[in-house]
């Protein structure tokens, strides 16, 4: 998949969610680092994923998130959008 942009977010997968089942938090949510693919292959689509190596925490500051979150391709969605 060829994206014209490729932005990195933190984002919350709520209780009963299926990113919060898939990583084991499905009673209490969880932090997660998510992938958003922008202008796949030319087009105006825009897809948002988490990496194959996800994994979920409780808080949103946890260092190793924070580390994933660092290491992981792309830039901050926030800054890019303006948040």
């Amino acid at each position: 998949m060829i994206a014209e942009k490729v932005l990195k977010d933190i984002c919350f997968a709520f209780p009963s969610s299926t990113n919060a089942k898939i990583l084991g938090f499905e009673d209490v949510g969880c932090w997660h680092l998510s992938i958003i693919y922008i202008g796949i292959e030319g087009s105006d689509q825009c897809e948002t994923f988490m990496p194959h190596n996800a994994e979920g925490f409780t808080d949103r500051n946890d260092p190793d998130l924070m580390a994933m979150f660092e290491e992981a391709d792309g830039q901050c969605a926030r800054e890019y959008f303006g948040a």
